[in-house]
């Protein structure tokens, strides 16, 4: 392993642009919480849309996507979701995202809490919003630490606290406003790099249909619909992070800095239409790392990889691991504020102190800029022993957040009996369903590891549906909801 000086200083140009937006926005970000949280609610649909959309491409479509495409799921990984992701976008962009913007929320907790008229309820979501924040923050950290060691010549711990450190930095002095301003470049230079590293890796091979034929003949598994591990796993990968977008807080996190309702669904479609031609370019980019790279020993390292394969430029290397990196920090940037927000504004602020009224504006943001540094470092610490495959530890994640969050968020939202016991219910039993059932923790574990979002929200809902019926039936007037949202 020897440093790479030209592709390590484009990089560094890169992170310090990057770094350059929060220092630019330190002392608006800093008037009061809402500024800090969500930017003010003064962002348009269209730059909003493409920060949406850096927080969909993260690292685990650049490592952990390629990683368990080339373990378990083939190609079939990308059909069944170029299917099921837009549904799911349509459904944020139409049923959810307008009404949770129309109300002024600045939390996922501050929903439940209003919805469900209880203090427990946002105390509750609130821990399990800061729990997988932080899981998801050692994700992508990896994925930057990947990039440095392997590629950069750069040890692991130096790259991981070297890129994790600027991203902490960025985002606890600038808050949402830098979060969307450098997910907007982000999302450029991820588009950008897929499509580029598509079209040559199509010329390299002579053509798309030459460029099949070398992964058919190397992997002919890869080219079916259930891959290597059977169709089980390609549909329950899809159902997961269907389920994640619907459900993920820093998803939504991004509608609450839009400047109205209609807004907040425009942002969805905009973020559809540019998260579609990434994938666009990155089917062919999947397929190019099965015909130059695989196998390898760490499929997480597929992307990484192919950078060297197909350029012979350092130039466009060094551009390719600044999208690695970018891939990675854009959606750290809002999973530590939303970390961030559940910790400080919910916990904090609304549970604890109980002065949200009282305290100066610059005091609250100042709570959030040290939530965000206590977030941001526990993660960097993890992150220095993480899983092996990233995969396990994303689909662990992504099944607590469906299994907690998904099912009180939208059937709230149609069924007005639904009372807080249901949903604390629901949130609890789809909590522990999780637990017990990914190989992860290896309780009572099952296979494929994306089964159990399955189970989490079959559970959740089930919980949800006999509570709101059985105190219904006990007490008529108990499942009325308190809150009824304007939209």
């Amino acid at each position: 392993m020897h440093l790479k000086v030209i592709e390590l200083d484009i990089t560094l140009v890169y992170l310090v642009i990057i770094a350059a937006t929060g220092i630019f926005f330190w002392r608006r970000a800093g008037r009061d919480d809402e500024q800090y949280y969500v930017a003010g609610r003064s962002i348009g649909s269209f730059f909003a849309g493409l920060a949406f959309t850096s927080d969909m491409l993260s690292a685990g479509v650049l490592a952990a996507g390629v990683g368990a495409a080339y373990t378990f799921g083939g190609i079939g990984l990308c059909q069944w979701n170029l299917w099921f992701g837009p549904a799911a976008m349509l459904l944020l962009a139409y049923m959810i995202a307008p009404r949770l913007r129309a109300e002024g929320f600045t939390s996922l907790p501050e929903y439940f809490e209003r919805i469900g008229g209880s203090r427990v309820l946002r105390g509750i979501s609130a821990v399990i919003v800061v729990f997988t924040m932080i899981g998801y923050l050692v994700v992508q950290t990896k994925a930057i630490g990947m990039v440095g060691e392997y590629v950069l010549g750069v040890p692991y711990a130096t790259s991981t606290l070297l890129f994790s450190g600027c991203l902490i930095v960025y985002t606890v002095l600038g808050g949402m406003l830098s979060s969307i301003w450098s997910g907007v470049v982000q999302a450029v230079l991820m588009v950008l790099v897929s499509v580029t590293v598509a079209i040559v890796s199509i010329q390299r091979a002579g053509g798309f249909s030459e460029l099949v034929g070398m992964v058919a003949e190397k992997f002919p598994w890869f080219l079916t619909m259930e891959g290597k591990a059977g169709i089980v796993y390609p549909i329950t990968f899809a159902l997961m992070t269907t389920s994640i977008v619907l459900a993920s807080p820093n998803i939504i996190m991004r509608v609450f800095a839009t400047r109205s309702a209609t807004e907040a669904r425009r942002t969805i479609l905009w973020g559809l239409i540019f998260e579609r031609l990434f994938w666009l370019g990155m089917i062919v980019v999947y397929l190019a790392i099965g015909a130059y790279v695989m196998p390898v020993d760490n499929p997480d390292m597929g992307f990484i990889l192919i950078m060297d394969r197909v350029f012979s430029s350092p130039l466009w290397i060094g551009i390719g691991l600044a999208a690695m990196l970018a891939a990675a920090m854009s959606t750290m940037s809002v999973q530590l504020l939303a970390g961030s927000s559940a910790l400080a504004h919910d916990l904090y602020t609304h549970l604890l102190r109980k002065d949200a009224d009282l305290a100066r504006p610059s005091t609250l943001a100042a709570r959030g800029r040290v939530a965000s540094s206590l977030c941001g470092l526990t993660a960097l610490w993890l992150a220095l022993n993480p899983p092996s495959l990233i995969m396990n530890m994303l689909t662990l994640v992504g099944a607590v957040i469906a299994a907690c969050f998904l099912v009180p968020l939208y059937v709230c939202l149609v069924w007005r009996r639904v009372n807080k016991y249901a949903i604390g219910g629901s949130m609890a039993g789809g909590f522990i369903t999780v637990l017990i059932t990914h190989p992860l923790i290896n309780i009572l574990p099952v296979q494929p590891d994306t089964l159990p979002v399955i189970l989490g929200v079959v559970v959740s809902a089930v919980i949800m549906v006999v509570i709101t019926l059985v105190s219904s039936f006990l007490r008529p007037r108990a499942g009325v909801m308190r809150c009824n949202l304007r939209y």
